[in-house]
């Protein structure tokens, strides 16, 4: 069976992009207000660490309950037992009902991804950005009502996601969670989940650690998924993000797409993307390469005092905005 780019139709979702670190000043009195307003709509919040799903989720509650709305918050992440997830899923589609108890939104880590599917889904809301192409379009595809996705991020979060990557944190307790959506790429499976007993009591094979070309080898294809995500939101010159979208789920590889695509038959997205709507003009600002990289090599930027040679888990929030300091950087940078 073979299908066309155009068969992947994404073009109906109205794609946003805020970039800003403030999730509870600018998202959730629209959430909040969507609930008291339609007793129907539903919504998905993705995070990419099991401690921001809690405090989202915990943040949320709080508003919901302020404004007297009777609406439940579930929360689902990879630490959860399987059966525990499975009957959050259920009752999130609405597939089991529980009396005086109806979830309207979900809060989840991209364990998540899949049987979450709400035809009620009205709005999705992605902090930070996703590890991968593929999460992006799943977690965007989880709407069928208004059809809302919004990509919330700032530098600090896509600093934090690099280094989860990068530099797994070796100094959480094994009941922290905090940087292992993708343990199971680049670190040992933990103890606990190597000394389950299988039904017949018996131990269940251990999964021996990765060794080093394995775990650069795994390293580098995260970093690679990332960087994907990173060119697919921050390239507006590459064109409509919807068509985009549709391209690569035909192929599996993001290519320039062809001079004859659009036409008048696959027209774009008709501004529902903020790239043909123009509203990335607020948030991204076209750059001058050589004076890029002569901001990222000067001594403003990195000498000593001013910017960690060695950036990692615990001194991340100390990366300065610098350029913001400066005059005469932001003219080299941005012309």
């Amino acid at each position: 069976m073979r299908s066309t780019p155009t068969e992947f139709q994404q073009r109906y979702i109205d794609m946003q992009m805020i970039v800003q670190a403030d999730v509870g000043q600018l998202t959730y009195p629209t959430l909040v207000d969507m609930l008291r307003d339609d007793n129907d709509v539903h919504a998905c919040v993705f995070v990419n660490f099991v401690s921001d799903c809690t405090k989202l989720a915990r943040d949320l509650e709080k508003k919901i309950a302020d404004e007297e709305i009777n609406v439940g918050v579930l929360q689902i992440s990879r630490e959860m037992d399987k059966n525990e997830k499975n009957a959050f899923t259920r009752l999130f589609t609405s597939a089991v009902r529980m009396r005086n108890f109806r979830p309207r939104v979900l809060v989840a880590t991209s364990a998540a991804n899949t049987g979450i599917d709400q035809v009620l889904v009205k709005w999705v809301l992605t902090v930070g950005l996703p590890r991968c192409l593929t999460t992006l379009l799943q977690e965007r595809g989880h709407k069928r009502f208004a059809r809302i996705y919004l990509i919330m991020t700032d530098w600090k979060m896509f600093v934090r996601l690099l280094l989860s990557i990068l530099l797994p944190n070796s100094n959480l307790s094994d009941g922290v969670e905090e940087h292992k959506y993708c343990n199971s790429m680049i670190m040992a499976r933990p103890p606990e989940k190597r000394s389950k007993k299988d039904k017949t009591n018996q131990s269940a094979p251990s999964i021996a650690p990765l060794n080093s070309f394995e775990r650069r080898r795994n390293i580098i294809q995260q970093h690679d998924d990332l960087m994907e995500v990173v060119n697919f939101c921050f390239i507006p010159g590459l064109g409509c993000l919807h068509l985009r979208s549709e391209w690569y789920l035909h192929w599996g590889v993001l290519e320039d797409l062809p001079t004859d695509w659009p036409n008048d038959k696959d027209p774009c997205c008709n501004s529902n993307c903020y790239v043909c709507n123009g509203s990335y003009t607020k948030n991204i600002h076209p750059i001058v390469y050589e004076g890029t990289l002569e901001f990222l090599e000067s001594e403003y930027f990195c000498g000593e005092g001013f910017m960690p040679y060695k950036i990692s888990h615990d001194n991340y929030d100390n990366v300065p905005n610098r350029l913001a300091d400066s005059a005469d950087w932001k003219k080299k940078v941005f012309g």
